[in-house]
């Protein structure tokens, strides 16, 4: 059986910083690593995959796996690509605690039926 979710994708401090994405691809390429794309756009990883703009700072994705992939290849294949800080793009450099760049985009999993893309 498939399973679906559905995410968006926002800087933390978006209204701040004047973000204002024109287009799908301006903004995945602005949000995710380029290990984080190559991810997605590999359709062995999921069933279905579709993008939109909520708005020109939200990005909107749904994905769909488990009907001919396997229900654990999605989110373990994100899972170790986060833990290795290699899904998003991040910025800055070193803090002084010692930090490696800062993560600067929040992720909210939205559960409504009518919050799919599809």
């Amino acid at each position: 059986m498939s399973k679906k979710q559905t995410f968006t994708y926002k800087k933390f401090d978006a209204i701040t910083t004047g973000l204002s994405w024109s287009s799908v691809a301006e903004a995945r390429a602005d949000v995710f690593s380029t290990a984080g794309l190559a991810y997605q756009n590999d359709s062995n990883n999921y069933d279905q995959i579709q993008w939109a703009l909520v708005d020109n700072a939200t990005l909107k994705m749904t994905v769909s796996y488990g009907g001919t992939v396997s229900p654990t290849d999605w989110a373990p294949g994100v899972k170790t690509l986060h833990d290795a800080n290699n899904w998003y793009k991040m910025e800055g450099g070193t803090d002084p605690n010692g930090w490696k760049n800062m993560l600067v985009w929040d992720c909210t999993e939205l559960t409504g039926e009518s919050d799919h893309l599809f």
